[in-house]
């Protein structure tokens, strides 16, 4: 055989290997199942819920220390509420005042 024929034939043989190739994928590739589906806008609002576990931690503590010992007994303000200077906090005990 002359080097001409071989290369004849390779290429028939490669061009056919090619082929059987092209079609095998052909025949394994699923059909696509995309569709189309139009829809109306509608007027709704958007709800997001992020759950989350953490510590809250205060942007300023201030630890407050009466000038005389006592026993509290009533808080006029609850935790977190914004105060004003010179505003009653709390009622503390009268006879222990008393007794120092």
């Amino acid at each position: 055989m002359t080097k001409n024929k071989r290369l004849i034939y390779a290429g028939l043989i490669i061009g056919g290997i090619l082929l059987a190739a092209l079609a095998l994928m052909k025949m394994t590739q699923k059909p696509s199942q995309e569709t189309m589906e139009t829809v109306s806008p509608e007027l709704g609002s958007i709800q997001t819920v992020i759950t989350s576990t953490a510590t809250v931690q205060p942007q300023n503590r201030l630890e407050i220390k009466p000038p005389i010992n006592g026993r509290i007994e009533q808080i006029l303000v609850k935790e977190g509420e914004t105060v004003k200077v010179g505003q009653i906090l709390v009622w503390m005990s009268s006879t222990e005042r008393a007794a120092l």
